[in-house]
């Protein structure tokens, strides 16, 4: 399984935020199924790391800080 980020560490919930949800989020692939963060996912759920695929407009200021430490700890695995 690739590492993925928890729902805690994204801020996920259920119901869009300012129009920004899952389903229009350049990671969210189908329902129940996110290339960043661990299921359950929803098509109507929302996250600090989303990003639009249409304008690539960041969901959170935040999220590239939060995918950063995901990075680097895949890092230090992968170097272990």
């Amino acid at each position: 399984m690739r590492n993925k980020l928890t729902h805690s560490q994204v801020g996920y919930h259920e119901g869009a935020y300012v129009g920004d949800r899952c389903a229009t989020c350049r990671s969210f692939v189908h329902e129940d199924l996110c290339k960043k963060v661990l299921k359950p996912i929803h098509s109507d759920g929302w996250c600090k790391v989303g990003t639009d695929k249409k304008t690539g407009h960041r969901y959170d200021p935040s999220g590239p800080k939060i995918e950063g430490g995901l990075q680097s700890m895949v890092s230090r695995k992968s170097k272990e």
